[in-house]
């Protein structure tokens, strides 16, 4: 009669897909325990218990972690609304991330060099993805004034991953036209020089926004070795001179 309102372990296991070894652990922690027991100690379900470990199996899908599910399935209604509004903050965030990587991987395939990789510049690419989603790491703050630090983080919230491995890209186009100009020893007047001196200091306002404290937090960034730089020391004293070159000439003082 029992066995007609009961599920022994092994039955239940198969019924709801999962080993005999989750649910003995799902028992350990409380998380899920068997609504009766045989004299000999054997476990019982019933189909309230199936129930319960289909929502078991259904909040781990989505994410959520056993300690979490617990509190979630004893706690109501009202907190599996709450916690699904949080999940699905959660996963909004990482589809974001996602999208980030994808178009890094999609712009490190642009950085292919007859038929070999320059992992530098890939490097580079990758390390600048990270430190435009990550919070956690590295304080940035520290290298601004805390008006600054507050006006970058407003910026980051509309700043979506698309851009941010856009504007890398073009970081990278542009270091690359530097380089190859230190290269060829190009006088500072050159077109090419011109144009990649003008998109640098575009892709400087855009971060900017013109705005002196936060132009002053970048510059310690680099001042202290916070980015590793994608060029060599004379490349970069070569980069420095063309872009105050430039500048003097905007300004009308050269």
């Amino acid at each position: 009669m029992i066995l007609d309102l009961y599920y022994q372990t092994g039955q239940f296991a198969k019924k709801a897909s999962v080993t005999i070894r989750t649910l003995r652990y799902y028992d350990q922690i409380g998380l899920l325990s068997p609504s009766h027991h045989t004299k000999t100690g054997h476990r019982l379900y019933t189909d309230h218990d199936l129930f319960r470990l289909e929502q078991i199996l259904a909040l781990k899908y989505l994410g959520f972690p056993l300690s979490e599910i617990k509190t979630v399935l004893d706690e109501g209604p009202q907190d599996i609304k709450q916690a699904l509004a949080l999940q699905k903050r959660m996963v909004k965030e990482k589809l974001q991330q996602m999208r980030l990587l994808l178009s890094t991987i999609e712009h490190a395939e642009h950085l292919l060099s007859d038929g070999q990789l320059r992992w530098k510049s890939i490097i580079q690419l990758i390390q600048a993805v990270q430190m435009s989603n990550q919070h956690g790491d590295l304080d940035w703050r520290k290298y601004y004034s805390e008006e600054a630090a507050k006006k970058v983080e407003e910026r980051q919230k509309t700043y979506t991953a698309e851009e941010a491995a856009r504007d890398q890209l073009r970081w990278e186009k542009v270091i690359a036209t530097f380089k190859q100009a230190y290269a060829q020893q190009l006088p500072f007047d050159h077109p090419t020089v011109k144009e990649a001196a003008q998109e640098w200091q575009q892709l400087i306002y855009e971060f900017t926004q013109g705005d002196p404290a936060i132009f002053s937090g970048l510059k310690k960034t680099y001042e202290e070795g916070v980015f590793s730089l994608p060029y060599s020391e004379d490349e970069g004293n070569y980069i420095n001179r063309a872009l105050e070159y430039h500048q003097q000439t905007k300004d009308g003082r050269g």
